[in-house]
C-alpha cells in the first residue's frame, strides 16, 4: 500500500472507496484489519462482478457525466442498471452528473442506495479549488463541460474538464497529439512553492497558485449546470 492509504488507515477512516480497478488482496485484508467498509468503483457488469468478488461492501457506480478522471464509458443512466443488476443485494451508490436533490432522487428511485456528489463540493468554502476555479464552475453550464484527453500530460486517462482557453486551441487545431499541439509548454502558472505548471499538464488549480490559472484543467462534470453560488463567500 502507499504512504497516503496506510495514512488514512491509521487516521481511522471508517470507509476506504478504491476506483480504477480493484484492491489487491494485501490492501484488502488491511482495510479489513481496521474494520473499514471496503468501496469499488464499478462501470461494467464486469467491473461490479471483480468487486465484489473481491469482498466490496459497497459499489460505486460511475457515469460518463462524472468530473475529472472518468473510468467509465457509458452514461449514468445505462450503466447503473447493469451494475444494480450486478450487484444484487450489495448496497451501489451512484456517481456521475448529479448535482442537486431532483438527481439524488432519480438515482435512488431506480434502486441506488445513495449518491455521490463532487463537483457541486469544489465550489464550496472548504475546498482548497483556486478561487477563479470556483467561479468559473459557477459562470458554466452543462454544456461547458467536456469529456476529452486535452490535459493528458501527467496522466493519460480521459477526463471531464471545463472548456477553457487551452481546450479551445487544442480542439481548434483538430486535437493535435503530443509534440504538435498548440501553445504546448506554456507557463501558464505557478504553485506557491515556485513550481511551474505548463499548459496541458493535468495540476488544477489551487488556492496560492499564481499566473492564469483558468488555462490548467478544472475539472468538471456535467453537474456544473447545477452550481449557482458559492456557500460561505462572496461570488
Amino acid at each position: 500500500m502507499t504512504v497516503v492509504e496506510v495514512q488514512v488507515l491509521d487516521g481511522g477512516a471508517p470507509i476506504i472507496q478504491f476506483s480504477w480497478g480493484v484492491p489487491t488482496k494485501a490492501m484488502v485484508a488491511a482495510v479489513r484489519d481496521v474494520k473499514a467498509k471496503l468501496g469499488i468503483q464499478a462501470v461494467s457488469a464486469d467491473s461490479a462482478g471483480a468487486a465484489l468478488d473481491r469482498g466490496a461492501d459497497f459499489l460505486v457506480c460511475q457515469g460518463t457525466e462524472a468530473g475529472g478522471h472518468v473510468e467509465a464509458s457509458r452514461g449514468l443512466c445505462e450503466t447503473l442498471p447493469i451494475v444494480l443488476e450486478e450487484a444484487r443485494d450489495t448496497p451501489v451508490i451512484a456517481a456521475g452528473g448529479i448535482g442537486n436533490g431532483q438527481g439524488i432522487y432519480k438515482v435512488l428511485t431506480v434502486g441506488a442506495s445513495g449518491a455521490a456528489l463532487g463537483t457541486r463540493f469544489l465550489a464550496a468554502t472548504e475546498s482548497t479549488a483556486h478561487p477563479d476555479y470556483k467561479r468559473a464552475l459557477v459562470a458554466a453550464g452543462g454544456k461547458d463541460s467536456a469529456l476529452t484527453i486535452c490535459f493528458q500530460d501527467g496522466w493519460s486517462a480521459i477526463h471531464r474538464v471545463l472548456r477553457n482557453r487551452t481546450f479551445i486551441m487544442w480542439e481548434t487545431a483538430r486535437c493535435k497529439s503530443l509534440g504538435n499541439r498548440p501553445g504546448e509548454g506554456d507557463v501558464v502558472a505557478t504553485q506557491d512553492d515556485g513550481t511551474k505548471i505548463v499548459r496541458y499538464e493535468n495540476t488544477s488549480p489551487r488556492i496560492g497558485f499564481g499566473g492564469t490559472v483558468t488555462e490548467c484543467p478544472m475539472y468538471g462534470g456535467t453537474s456544473v449546470e447545477y452550481i449557482k453560488d458559492l456557500p460561505g463567500q462572496e461570488n
